[in-house]
Order: structure tokens, then sequence, then C-alpha cells
């Protein structure tokens, strides 16, 4: 019986512990890049980036793979310090046209799309403090065209603090740490984080800390609960 516990035991932390992997490793966010572009036959030009806020909640994405995009249009947002921030799905790079007409003679709507060489395309890319450049692949896993973001990034990870790049504690605490801590020194209490102004960064360190919280109180208990049988 006691042979059996620890098994049952160790199944159990054996299926707890990846999905707290996988979900302290994603980051999420509560906006996205609107990118502009324009094609001109197989070559892509940026015309706008804007940074807008969702009207959802802050989503989630994965930085470990884009297996779930496989075989679509997909990409990948890259920091500074050449890591992935997390992969997405996104629209096919392509112009395309729909024409619908009535026919009067089979009194029926005939019609279809049609792909062009040029035109505008607009896609929409997560937004990362220190998200660097977005990729996009094709299906086929081709790499089609990389987007700069660092003209609209706050948190550009060079270990200096710059306020001219709209870089401050709450959106860039590894650059601006000594900032923080001076806060900490004028009030005689830390101050209430504004949920808006936590990072990404921030929250994925918060939710690691409780997700291995909890497994290290589960193995306690259950280890207890199984000393506490095989005594009695």
């Amino acid at each position: 019986m006691k042979i059996n516990r620890v098994i049952l035991l160790l199944a159990a932390l054996a299926i707890f512990l990846p999905i707290a992997r996988t979900q302290a490793m994603e980051s999420s966010t509560d906006k996205f890049v609107r990118i502009e572009i324009s094609k001109e036959k197989n070559a892509y030009q940026i015309r706008k980036l804007e940074v807008v806020d969702t009207v959802d909640y802050p989503k989630k994405y994965s930085p470990d793979s884009f297996e779930p995009y496989k075989g679509s249009y997909n990409g990948r947002v890259v920091s500074f310090k050449e890591a992935v921030l997390g992969y997405f799905p996104t629209l096919p790079l392509q112009v395309t046209i729909c024409k619908d007409k009535h026919n009067p003679k089979t009194g029926k709507m005939e019609g279809g799309c049609e792909e062009l060489d040029s035109g505008p395309i607009s896609l929409d890319v997560p937004f990362f403090p220190n998200g660097k450049f977005a990729d996009i692949y094709s299906p086929q896993g081709e790499k089609l065209l990389t987007i700069d973001l660092s003209s609209i990034a706050t948190c550009n990870e060079n270990g200096q603090c710059e306020k001219e790049k709209r870089e401050s504690y709450g959106t860039c605490p590894s650059d601006c740490e000594n900032e923080g801590l001076k806060q900490l020194k004028i009030v005689d209490t830390p101050p209430t984080a504004n949920p808006a102004d936590k990072t990404p960064l921030a929250k994925s360190n918060l939710y690691l800390w409780i997700i291995v919280a909890l497994v290290v109180i589960s193995a306690i208990a259950g280890l207890y609960l199984w000393k506490k049988r095989g005594d009695a």
C-alpha cells in the first residue's frame, strides 16, 4: 500500500509540474501593435506602427513553441536580449480583393476572390515593452518578413534607465531597478502597484513564485498524509 501511495504521489507531481512550468513561462500582454504594410510584388514596406489596447482580457503567448500554429501563418516577438517573448498566429501576407455580382439570367450571386501583387496589408502583433522585432513565417516555415519594433519599445534592456525613451520602473524594471529602490526609500511603506503598470515580465515572475509555492505545499501535504496513514 505504501508503494502505491508513493507511485500515485509521484505521478501527480509528474503531471502537475509540466503544466505549472508552461503556465509560468507564458507571457501575457493587454496591448498589441497594429502594423500597416505596403506590398509591391514580393517586397514589403512598413508604413505605420501603432500600439493599441486590447478590448479583451490580457492574452497569453507561449515563448516555447510555435507548434499550435504550425501549418498556418504565424510569427514570434524577440527581445533586445534575443529571447523569444511569444509566438502568435497571424493573417496571410497577401493582398486579396473579393467581388460579387448578381447574374440576372440565373438569379444567383456570382464572383470570387483574387490575390493581387500589390496593395495594403494590416497585421496585429502582440506588444511587449522589451520587444525588439517580430518575424513572420509562412505555413511552410519560411521567414517572410522581419518587422523592427524598437521605435515603440519602452525597455531596451541595456542596463540604463533612459527616461527620454519612455523607460521607467513600471515599464522597464530591468533597466530602472535603481529608480524603483529610490521610490521605496522616499515613502515609509511601498506604494500599491497599479495593475495597469505591471509588465509581462513582472507578471511572469509573480506567477512563477505562486506556482512553485503551490507545488511545494502540495508535496509536503502529500508526504505528511502518506506518513500518517503508514504509521496508523
